[in-house]
């Protein structure tokens, strides 16, 4: 069978889970576009979201206030991009919500690209993995609300997706870079672990440590720090910025004596771990680890890498 043969052939074969994880995103936008306009903003969060947003308008668009006053707990990104859609439209619910909507689409997208690069013999991992991503409560809600997380999420999975793609060429990595400094506009520079983490992970395997180390990566590294510099350093310079704001006192906050462990992003892990029945929750939680390390299972680099994250 020659080349124009397989072609037609791999291609026929990735079409219906192509076309089904078409379905899934669709369904989910279509799903979440009805309901978001309905009633009125009632969370905490999403009033902070409405209320500086429009304090921006009233004030100056380039800093966030709150109680008409400068504020510099959250950086500005998700507010400039709500200050455009409260003038254009009526619905006011809609325009704070429209944008962690937005995410919410843009990190299925990138996700279903994300398992095609890591599994490209294996189509029918894209449209479960957005299966699995979009059951998820926890995602539907945020995508649902006007909250910061869903953005800083999309830049995430954005920054692995690049991380992957300079395994080939290096060149990505500054697609690392400038996700990480969105991330950082977003809410908090969390991308910079994430990749401090893959650097890591890398430099450890002698066969991935060759090709690591490049002018690309040195250079998108420079870039990422020097941009993400940029806003905190504005605003310090000519906005009177207190010092301890540039480490966004959110991180403070939570974790904080009062807050740790308070969200459940990592309490059912450790509730799993340390408080289930005869020691099973401490198997559960150890046994992915397990058998991803188990030498006989073959697990390619990529995914024993996303595993670490």
């Amino acid at each position: 069978m020659n080349t124009c043969d397989f072609v037609p052939t791999t291609r026929s074969r990735q079409a219906p889970a192509l076309a089904l994880a078409a379905l899934i995103i669709v369904g989910f936008v279509a799903w979440l576009a009805f309901e978001i306009p309905k009633g009125i903003l009632t969370n905490t969060d999403e009033l902070l979201t409405a209320e500086r947003s429009r304090e921006m308008l009233l004030t100056t668009p380039w800093v966030v206030h709150f109680n008409f006053e400068k504020s510099f707990a959250k950086p500005p990104l998700q507010y400039w991009l709500t200050t455009v859609t409260l003038q254009s439209f009526e619905n006011r619910t809609l325009a704070v919500r429209i944008w962690p909507l937005v995410y919410g689409v843009l990190t299925a997208i990138t996700l279903a690209y994300l398992a095609r690069v890591i599994a490209p013999d294996r189509p029918w991992v894209i449209p479960l993995s957005l299966a699995i991503l979009v059951c998820c409560p926890l995602f539907s809600a945020e995508a649902g609300r006007g909250l910061l997380d869903i953005g800083l999420a999309f830049f995430t999975t954005l920054a692995i997706v690049f991380a992957q793609l300079a395994r080939k060429n290096p060149a990505w990595w500054m697609g690392v870079a400038v996700a990480c400094w969105l991330g950082s506009l977003q809410k908090i520079p969390l991308i910079f672990l994430l990749w401090l983490v893959i650097l890591v992970v890398r430099a450890t395997s002698p066969i991935q440590r060759r090709n690591l180390f490049s002018g690309w990566l040195i250079a998108s590294i420079v870039f990422a720090l020097a941009a993400s510099a940029v806003w905190p350093l504005l605003q310090l310079a000519k906005y009177g910025m207190p010092v301890k704001s540039v480490f966004n006192e959110e991180v403070v906050v939570w974790l904080g004596p009062e807050y740790l462990g308070a969200r459940p992003y990592f309490e059912v892990p450790l509730r799993l771990s340390t408080t289930a029945w005869i020691g099973a929750g401490f198997f559960a939680f150890i046994a992915p680890f397990a058998v991803l390390l188990w030498k006989q299972q073959r697990f390619s680099a990529a995914a024993r890498e996303l595993a670490s994250l």
